[in-house]
């Protein structure tokens, strides 16, 4: 079984809330960029990196994610369509 790890379960982890002694052993662990992307954000530069340690150790595969948004999706990260082009117009009222 998959599952999908969440930035708030590396978080967990560091803090020492949440053991990976609670996780199913026969389990593969995924993530997205976004998660990451998340982790790297993180200031304290100490914290940064012990998250990305835990994350790094944690998870087995990184996943594209299902869309894709302007100026946050990686092009090599996400799906970009199945093919079929969809446009929506709208005016905005001043």
């Amino acid at each position: 079984m998959k599952y999908m790890v969440d930035t708030n379960i590396i978080n967990w982890l560091v803090d020492g809330s949440l053991s990976t002694g609670d996780f199913a052993n026969d389990a593969s662990y995924v993530t997205t960029h976004i998660q990451h992307d998340e982790l790297r954000k993180t200031r304290d530069s100490k914290r940064r990196e012990l998250l990305l340690d835990r994350f790094t150790s944690l998870v087995d595969s990184t996943i594209p994610t299902e869309s894709a948004i302007v100026g946050i999706s990686k092009l090599d990260s996400c799906w970009i369509g199945d093919g079929i082009l969809s446009c929506q117009s709208f005016t905005i009222a001043k």
